[in-house]
């Protein structure tokens, strides 16, 4: 299967909520105290919002009969010099969501490999991301493409 990355649209947004929604549930199934089920209105917003910025991309990995497979929406973030640190870039990857049925299909790593080619082509100093500590397939993969843990939130 040949599977190109291609940037979202509105028009793709009820697509971006079929993929979104595996991870919402995911997510809810986790932590229901946090996360409602699918959730298809409010993450309407929020691809609203990411297609209206323009420091936000979001990319669709897209077999080559046209079936969406998944997709990352990433931020450049400028982080200004304090007193504490330095001035730095970051790539924040806010979402990544691969169909399940195209699990175990390198569409993931497609899409992060990507996501690590517009990183070095920027000349970004860090790739930052999120893993909820129970989702354990995520950290797997995470850690698999190099990532390393950096920063631990500790919640009672």
């Amino acid at each position: 299967m040949n599977v190109t990355i291609v940037n979202a649209g509105r028009q793709e947004i009820p697509i971006l909520n079929a993929l979104n929604r595996e991870v919402q549930d995911l997510h809810h199934a986790l932590y229901p105290k946090i996360f409602k089920p699918g959730a298809d209105d409010a993450m309407t917003d929020v691809f609203e919002q990411f297609l209206g910025s323009e420091s936000v991309t979001v990319w669709m990995a897209v077999a080559d009969d046209g079936q969406a497979l998944g997709y990352t929406a990433f931020e450049i973030v400028e982080r200004k010099e304090r007193g504490y640190r330095h001035a730095h870039t970051v790539l924040l990857v806010h979402h990544l969501a691969v169909a399940k049925a195209h699990h175990g299909q390198g569409i993931g790593t497609l899409l992060m490999q990507a996501v690590d080619d517009r990183s070095r082509e920027l000349g970004v100093d860090l790739t930052e991301l999120t893993v909820w500590a129970q989702n354990a397939a995520a950290l797997g993969f995470y850690e698999r493409l190099g990532f390393r843990g950096q920063l631990h939130v500790l919640v009672k």
